[in-house]
Formats: C-alpha cells, sequence, structure tokens
C-alpha cells in the first residue's frame, strides 16, 4: 500500500459490503480518498464527495478519488447538511 492510498478510509475486508460508508462528506482528502485491497465491491453509496459530477479516480468525477471496487453509485449532488462549510 502506497502511503496516499485510503487517506480517508482504507478497507481490507474480504466480505461484500463489508465497509460500508453512506451519507457521509468525503471531502478535501489527499491523493486516493477511498482505497480497496480486496476485489470484493465495497459500499460508499449516497455520499458528497466535493463535486456535483461525482468521486474521481476510478469515478467519473471531479471529487475525492476512489479506486477499484468501491460502488459510489447515487452520490449526493449538494452537501448534506452534516458538512462543514
Amino acid at each position: 500500500m502506497a502511503i496516499a492510498d485510503g487517506d480517508a478510509v482504507n478497507s481490507s475486508t474480504t466480505a461484500l459490503n463489508g465497509t460500508t460508508v453512506t451519507n457521509s462528506c468525503i471531502v478535501g482528502n489527499g491523493t486516493l480518498a477511498v482505497f480497496n485491497e480486496q476485489p470484493v465491491s465495497q459500499n460508499f453509496t449516497l455520499n458528497w464527495w466535493g463535486d456535483p459530477s461525482g468521486p474521481g479516480g476510478s469515478g467519473p468525477g471531479l471529487g475525492d478519488t476512489v479506486g477499484s471496487n468501491i460502488d459510489f453509485s447515487g452520490w449526493l449532488l449538494t452537501p448534506p447538511s452534516i458538512c462543514a462549510p
């Protein structure tokens, strides 16, 4: 694992969706915000990634980045009230 891997979350579980983060703000992290060490998908749906276009990296957008095998579908288009301005 590189130093930048998983600046916010580094998942190493082999259970499908064993790591689940939803309705959260994943913003302002380093090179790779969410890293999954395993080939099974992890659940990071319905999160704010810092940009309405969604997460970057393996994602299609300009927000904080995700690695492979991360389900980021249904990302939030605006930050929820729990996000600090």
